[in-house]
């Protein structure tokens, strides 16, 4: 497969409620085994949050908690073996 679209990897990409006053709910469903790396960055570009999965296929669901960092724009990124894919997100 080559670079492909968000569907061919990965659909259904939801996070909610955005904006947010700090517990966001990330789900997306991984249409083929893969690697992901799922994490946050802030605006000067450090990673805050990350969680690392081997042959990850099937449904995701969890919780990322930002309760204790500043109100602002966050940086979603979901990595797999092929894409990079980013959301904004937003904590108020």
């Amino acid at each position: 497969m080559g670079a492909g679209r968000l569907e061919d990897l990965i659909s259904g990409l939801e996070v909610s409620p955005n904006p947010s006053k700090g517990v966001f709910s990330l789900m997306f469903d991984a249409k083929e085994k893969q690697d992901l790396i799922v994490s946050v960055i802030n605006l000067i570009g450090e990673e805050i949050h990350r969680i690392e999965y081997s042959d990850f296929q099937g449904k995701y669901q969890n919780t990322i908690r930002l309760k204790e960092k500043a109100k602002g724009v966050y940086f979603l990124k979901v990595e797999t073996n092929k894409r990079i894919f980013n959301k904004s997100i937003r904590k108020r």
